[in-house]
């Protein structure tokens, strides 16, 4: 074939050499998508229509939609939609039913009166059907009184009268008390922001009053702003107030800061301000028993003294609860293994504790005869030597072989050494023989 498809169909098996010639026509699968099993394969609810397309090798449609037994929605159904549904293609939800309902909102459909009633048509269902009541053909107004009437307190409800159809009718009757009045009305007290302004007395001789709001003096606030303070404003009973007025401050300070100047020594500080004079003050607690050197409890197996403190029982001088003989105070070892008891003591659990002295130093057997000792367990410890004798480790040796002897000192200078011993008992390096305390020569 040679030239154009119609509208809606396409060419197929065009010639490789030329595709201006083509086997045949074919309806176009983008125009018309769906065949009649395949729209129903898809939903079973849905149907082929609208426009089609034949070609060799079967019917095509543009639309696969609900059947047309699912014909309503809440578009063109003002009553209840039922039966089974279809998701159209627009996405709205189609139903097979659309049925009224025959149920009345006043009166019934069907309705008997009685002989000196009347059947009055008062509305229609939603189906189209006819409403009625039964109107009664009697009066049934009161002569006097009413039906309904509602007493208050101080009346009671007296019947008064009977209507044509036997309704009976009521009037309420005062039963006040003396000075009582049934027009009395108010509230039994005012609310905390109102006051009175007339009170009565009513028919149970309850007294009601007139209630009005207070005004913002009568609050307790101020009504305007004085000149030079600063206020907080407050809402109270439909005005607006004025409280917390205070000297305008200076910068920094607050008009809400109170305290004192300063905490006393039983008190610490919990923190501070600044008031419109620019002033520091303090807000102050008491101190406890632990911060004003105390104890807040008796520490267990000791004896305490007890003190009053900020208004708490506070404990002192606490100590351990002694045995006989005993004392808190008594410290030192159990035993002084190899040095000297100097003295002892018991301690409260009454056991007896020592103080000792080192004897580690005192070695010698014997104290030197040119020397002065103190004793310690038995064994001597030099303290100082004779005149002229100095101590080298546990030994007093003589001045002249304390400072002369290997100590480096050449002949000249060990001979005025000597001489200075003899004379002085030791050296100062002064002394040439002529007994005037001469520099040695050399």
């Amino acid at each position: 074939m040679f030239g154009g498809c119609p509208t809606g169909k396409t060419a197929y098996d065009r010639c490789p050499n030329d595709n201006s010639f083509y086997r045949g026509c074919r309806c176009d699968r983008s125009i018309y998508p769906y065949t009649a099993s395949e729209c129903t394969h898809q939903d079973s609810k849905k149907t082929v229509s609208g426009d089609s397309c034949t070609d060799d090798i079967g019917t095509y449609y543009k639309t696969c939609d609900c059947k047309s037994q699912y014909k309503y929605t809440t578009s063109n159904c003002t009553y209840t939609l039922g039966g089974d549904s279809c998701r159209a293609n627009n996405n709205a939800l189609r139903y097979e039913t659309c049925t009224c309902s025959d149920t009345c909102s006043t009166g019934s459909t069907s309705v008997t009166c009685g002989s000196n009633q009347t059947k009055t048509a008062v509305g229609s269902t939603q189906c189209g059907s006819t409403c009625y009541t039964c109107q009664t053909n009697c009066s049934d107004s009161c002569p006097s009184g009413s039906a309904t009437a509602t007493c208050g307190t101080g009346y009671t409800k007296t019947h008064v009268s009977t209507t044509e159809c036997g309704t009976n009718c009521y009037s309420c009757v005062s039963n006040c008390v003396s000075g009582g009045s049934s027009s009395c009305s108010g509230s039994t007290s005012c609310s905390s922001n109102q006051v009175a302004t007339s009170s009565c007395t009513n028919c149970s001789g309850s007294t009601l009053y007139s209630c009005r709001n207070k005004t913002c003096a009568e609050g307790g606030y101020s009504a305007s702003q004085p000149s030079g303070q600063t206020c907080s404003t407050v809402s109270y009973n439909g005005n607006t107030c004025y409280t917390g007025c205070a000297a305008t401050c200076a910068t920094g300070g607050s008009a809400s800061c109170t305290g004192v100047s300063s905490c006393s020594s039983s008190q610490v500080s919990t923190g501070s301000c600044k008031n419109c004079a620019g002033s520091t003050l303090y807000t102050c607690r008491n101190k406890t028993c632990v911060e004003g050197g105390y104890l807040a409890s008796v520490p267990s197996g000791q004896t305490c003294s007890s003190v009053t403190y900020n208004g708490s029982t506070c404990y002192t001088s606490c100590a351990a609860t002694c045995a006989t003989g005993g004392s808190a105070s008594c410290t030192g070892v159990s035993s002084c293994g190899s040095n000297e008891v100097s003295s002892s003591c018991k301690n409260c659990s009454g056991a007896t504790l020592y103080s000792c002295r080192n004897c580690s130093y005192h070695t010698l057997s014997s104290c030197p005869s040119n020397a002065s000792c103190s004793t310690c367990n038995g064994k001597y410890q030099i303290s100082s030597c004779a005149y002229s004798y100095f101590q080298e480790g546990n030994t007093c040796v003589g001045c002249e072989n304390h400072y002369c002897i290997g100590k480096g000192l050449n002949t000249v200078q060990q001979t005025c050494c000597k001489l200075s011993c003899r004379r002085t008992g030791g050296w100062d390096g002064y002394d040439d023989g002529s007994g005037n305390g001469n520099p040695c020569p050399g």
